[in-house]
């Protein structure tokens, strides 16, 4: 998907105006949400403004929602390509990680990196190619409310869908920090799923100097 810098745009829905910042793959992926639904963009909007609890940041909420449908999307293809009895493989891995409007990673359970798209380049830089086939924590800090195992339990459970985290790694002189999200995808069946980790919570990826992660 297309990435470059954030435009601002201002919807209005009842009577109410929202200005927001958003990148232009989220602009072209609320478009496609709006469309399918058979309503304008602003509509779609305030529902979603709605929905979310009172003081949210509603443009990382709509980033969220972006994730949410290209992982639906994706999940409907592999239902109807195994009801027309295809087999699925890592291609289905690499598309999801494409279609992903954010810089994200793709894990296996055992926190092996599966894959990585190009905007996780832009915030890790040019060695990102490399990391498909290594331990998540070879390279990077994982930072999480609960423990990992405890929200692989989560995910297999069914009782949540999203988790935040933090995301660090070292470069000389400093720490750089992205807020993040982790989402399990690619499943199969309940206890069968990768861990999806987009970064970005409705601010840049930032960096410390001079911090050491614990």
């Amino acid at each position: 998907m297309e990435t470059s810098a954030a435009k601002q745009r201002i919807l209005q829905a009842d009577g109410r105006r929202y200005s927001l910042k958003l990148e232009p793959a989220f602009w072209s992926a609320l478009a496609e949400a709006a469309r399918e639904r058979g309503v304008k963009l602003g509509r779609l909007v305030a529902d979603l403004a709605a929905q979310g609890p009172r003081g949210a940041n509603l443009a990382s909420q709509l980033r969220l929602f972006c994730l949410a449908e290209a992982s639906r999307r994706h999940q409907e293809a592999e239902e109807a390509a195994r009801r027309a009895g295809l087999s699925l493989g890592s291609t289905d891995v690499d598309t999801l990680v494409e279609i992903c409007p954010a810089p994200c990673l793709i894990m296996a359970r055992d926190r092996r990196i599966l894959r990585v798209n190009t905007g996780f380049g832009g915030w890790y830089g040019s060695a990102y190619a490399n990391l498909p086939g290594k331990a998540l924590d070879h390279f990077f800090k994982l930072r999480m409310d609960m423990g990992y195992e405890a929200l692989v339990a989560a995910f297999g459970a069914g009782q949540i869908n999203a988790s935040r985290a933090h995301l660090l790694y070292v470069a000389p002189g400093r720490v750089v920090s992205s807020p993040a999200r982790l989402m399990p995808v690619a499943r199969s069946r309940p206890d069968d799923f990768l861990i999806l980790i987009m970064l970005g919570d409705g601010g840049a990826p930032r960096a410390s100097t001079g911090v050491t992660p614990r």
